[in-house]
């Protein structure tokens, strides 16, 4: 049964799956403010070519609007800015939680700053906690339960202007001080990446220590892998920021000391208790 959306609050998902989690959690608070359920609006990936609407499996109970409905709400943009209400379906436009009204109010935007890390993470984190691991997950999972994960992020990191400009690239010296941090070596270390060939030269290790995108059965198991990890070195992405989520409770977790590069420490995603490396 569907769930009148003047009934509830709705989440506009965008970006990749670290972003996805972000909104989750976001839509999740503004739920429990609100007192209302909340749903899903999945239309901006009709038109994204690059990413993929990936957390699906932890939200199969949560109401998600059709296809036919989103198109009747319409975007929430305008001129490539949150407006203020959707064209058609008059949802007012959310971008803080703070700004929370109630049942109609529709979240557009990251929400990763310091008010998004403030509340809890765990109704997302429990529902990660709880995905089955596929067989080559399994046997990820044995290994990285009793190893130091590094997570190497390069992609658009490592090839596009923008993205160099807001997170920087991070060298190999970042890891190399991260882990002596931790008290590890770069042999008690697995690393997951999306460039093997990169990990594998520059901190001179074998195939075997290193895990790729093809090794796993999804992101959101990728995910889920990082994060059995006792001790956790990360990048400023917000990827492994969901596995350090779960690692936090019971491990470490090393990060960059700058997050954004162009923004504000208040707009970073950050934790007080993180071990912090220059960057």
């Amino acid at each position: 049964m569907r769930i009148d959306r003047s009934r509830s609050v709705t989440i506009w998902m965008q970006g990749g799956l670290g972003n996805q989690l972000f909104q989750l959690n976001a839509g999740f608070h503004a739920s429990a403010l609100s007192k209302v359920p909340l749903r899903i609006s999945r239309r901006s990936y009709l038109r994204d070519r690059l990413r993929k609407y990936e957390i699906g499996p932890i939200v199969s109970d949560l109401d998600h609007e059709s296809l036919v409905e989103s198109l009747y709400v319409g975007s929430p943009y305008s001129n490539g800015l949150p407006a203020k209400e959707t064209p058609r379906g008059r949802l007012r436009i959310r971008t803080a939680i703070e700004d929370v009204e109630g049942p109609g109010d529709l979240w557009v935007g990251f929400f990763q700053n310091q008010a998004s890390v403030a509340y809890p993470s765990l109704p997302v984190t429990s529902r990660l906690s709880m995905i089955r691991l596929s067989r080559a997950g399994k046997r990820v999972a044995q290994i990285t339960r009793g190893a130091v994960v590094a997570h190497v992020r390069r992609g658009d990191y490592a090839a596009t202007a923008a993205a160099k400009s807001t997170f920087g690239e991070l060298s190999t010296n970042y890891y190399l001080e991260a882990l002596e941090a931790l008290g590890a070596s770069v042999a008690d270390t697995v690393f997951f990446t999306d460039d093997v060939t990169h990990v594998m030269r520059e901190f001179g290790v074998s195939r075997t220590s290193v895990i790729g995108r093809a090794d796993l059965a999804s992101p959101l198991e990728t995910v889920v892998a990082m994060g059995l990890a006792p001790s956790i070195v990360i990048p400023n992405s917000t990827f492994s920021w969901w596995a350090s989520e779960m690692v936090r409770p019971k491990g470490r977790v090393v990060a960059p000391q700058r997050w954004f590069l162009d923004r504000s420490e208040e707009s970073s995603p950050v934790r007080s208790e993180w071990i912090r490396v220059a960057n």
